[in-house]
């Protein structure tokens, strides 16, 4: 482990003040008749989430509420136990802290789809990470655990700060410790595998970080502020600027996709820096008179600049300083939590348990909801390449032997950095089994595969993808079982597909779909089986209507006269069984 000591340049901004404009548009929300409303059935103790098909919020009554994004209530679900508050939306799914210590995943029709101890107070909200896999904080521990509730990883550490975790641009995470290092505040930077990479010790004493595309934003109490992001490897700190004008501490960051807004107290107000992420160079700086910063509820960055709130006012200001509106909240004794949503809603949960939404843009429809904006596939891990062709053939050189320690680590969990090779050596096979089927459908005669010739060592692979519970190889299974015609292999894989049972775009099950509609499959029950099997592992996994009509759409195949009768009952149980799920 990196021990390492951030000495920085710093540059002095220019000299000039920009004063506050008027908005473009005042509303008041102690009068104006909401948008729409909502009953959420208990006070909420937390903002809400935002989720792709609208948000979702956790009451006191011990409910999750989920709404779409014009209000209709979708379904409200009992939490089953003591909620916190720490709730986290990935995609459709929740998670949700209760009882201080467990971590709950929810899928889109409020079904909780496992619920784990992690023998830790959780301190801070659920942080997602590129795969699938979800990072919880304690006091004194960082831990890991797959989409399917399996632990990967716990680190036991030193007193953590209450600084949110963070995550830089490679995956790795920054957690901060609560005991400075000569008086400079500390953090330890931590592979997704569990890997402590390096401390760092930073230049003085956080006051506040805020993760952006280019790396982790921070303020310090001298009145700088700076980028940390990681380069060849290593943390680095790419530039750092302090404002020659006021030494006040910048105590808000509002981080944003090309710039972002640092937010100060001084003694002619709240004032606003803007910069750009990349180079920290100053974009403007300017007053927001109504907004006290010492009381900010809310902040986040929107598609036309910044949003913040404090306990009377909210608004909303572009990088040049325009205010494109300003509002009066109601009374503060009136709600608890307030949020600006990707739709340019405020949503105001109310004490007495309704959820007020107001539209502050005329041009929502226009505004794509970042949850469903499509963005560049990451991922923690490459296959290793350490095979060679051969006159067309692909043969391995991970043993068998290998492939079952791989299978058995991912079966018990707790492997820690481990993961990073066992995965890479998982996914160079899927990604050779699919180059074998590629390369033999391009000959008219029939040749079989590595992968065909020697099916327990195939099993053994597909078993450990099927344990690993990280969505790197859900396209690569659905690609497999469209390329392959062997009945054996493609058993093996449709049985994958129901052990996996997750299913992010619908792939597999467009693929289970065209199988499914083959002529060798009329007759052959123990495929028809299969796949009814892995339709219904899927649907209840994801819990999502889509996918549950694409799954109906499947088994409704089944029905048809051609297919034998134990087929056609066992598919009709099986659509029975998914329609008693009621997505």
């Amino acid at each position: 482990m990196n021990i390492k000591k951030f000495c920085f340049t710093v540059l002095f901004l220019p000299l000039f003040f920009l004063h506050a404009q008027n908005p473009l548009r005042t509303c008041d929300l102690t009068s104006q008749k909401p948008s729409w409303q909502a009953v959420i059935g208990g006070q909420a103790i937390a903002p809400v989430a935002e989720t792709s098909y609208g948000f979702a919020v956790v009451s006191d009554g011990r409910l999750v509420c989920t709404c779409t994004s014009g209000g209709k209530v979708m379904w409200q679900r009992d939490t089953k136990a003591r909620p916190t508050g720490k709730i986290q939306a990935w995609g459709d799914f929740l998670y949700y802290i209760t009882n201080n210590s467990e971590l709950n995943l929810m899928n889109p029709s409020g079904s909780v789809v496992w619920k784990t101890d992690t023998k830790f107070k959780i301190t801070q909200k659920p942080v997602t990470g590129w795969d699938g896999r979800v990072f919880v904080q304690g006091r004194n521990n960082v831990a890991c655990y797959g989409y399917g509730g399996r632990l990967k990883w716990n680190l036991e550490l030193a007193a953590c700060d209450n600084i949110i975790l963070q995550t830089f641009p490679d995956g790795s995470l920054l957690v901060f410790f609560n005991e400075p290092y000569e008086g400079k505040s500390t953090g330890l930077r931590i592979s997704p595998f569990g890997k402590e990479l390096e401390t760092i010790t930073f230049a003085g004493t956080i006051v506040t970080a805020s993760q952006c595309g280019q790396g982790i934003l921070m303020t310090f109490t001298d009145g700088s502020a700076g980028l940390c992001t990681v380069q060849n490897g290593t943390a680095v700190s790419k530039w750092v600027v302090k404002d020659s004008r006021s030494s006040a501490p910048f105590k808000s960051i509002i981080a944003g996709k090309e710039t972002s807004a640092l937010i100060k107290n001084d003694s002619t107000g709240t004032r606003v820096l803007i910069i750009r992420n990349d180079s920290g160079k100053e974009e403007n700086y300017f007053l927001i008179s109504r907004i006290e910063l010492d009381t900010v509820q809310s902040t986040k960055a929107t598609e036309n600049g910044f949003f913040i709130c404090d306990k009377k006012n909210a608004e909303e200001f572009t990088a040049d300083g325009t205010i494109n509106w300003q509002a009066n909240l109601p009374p503060e004794k009136t709600w608890s939590y307030i949020t600006y949503t990707n739709t340019n809603q405020i949503l105001i949960c109310m004490n007495n348990w309704v959820l007020n939404a107001f539209v502050m843009s005329q041009s929502v429809q226009s505004v794509k909801s970042a949850s469903k904006t499509k963005t560049e596939s990451k991922s923690y891990v490459k296959a290793s390449k350490m095979n060679r062709r051969i006159d067309g053939v692909t043969y391995t050189t991970t043993p068998q032997e290998r492939m079952d320690e791989i299978l058995l680590a991912f079966t018990k969990g707790g492997y820690g950095e481990k993961e990073e090779l066992m995965l890479s050596q998982l996914k160079e096979q899927t990604e050779n089994y699919i180059l074998e089927l590629s390369n033999n459908s391009s000959f008219s005669h029939n040749r079989s595969t590595f992968y065909s010739s020697n099916p327990i060592y195939t099993q053994t692979v597909f078993k450990a993808v099927e344990q690993s519970q990280s969505d790197i190889f859900a396209s690569d299974l659905a690609d497999l079982l469209l390329l392959e015609s062997d009945t054996l292999m493609q058993n093996t894989l449709i049985l994958t597909a129901q052990k996996l049972a997750y299913d992010k775009d619908g792939r597999i099950l467009a693929a289970l779909e065209t199988i499914a509609g083959q002529n060798n499959t009329t007759k052959d029950t123990k495929k028809a089986v299969l796949i009814c099997d892995a339709t219904y592992s899927i649907v209840q996994f994801m819990g999502r209507p889509a996918l549950y009509r694409q799954g109906k759409n499947i088994l409704s195949h089944f029905l048809y006269p051609q297919y034998d009768k134990a087929i056609r009952d066992y598919a009709a149980q099986t659509l029975k069984n998914i329609i008693k799920l009621e997505l």
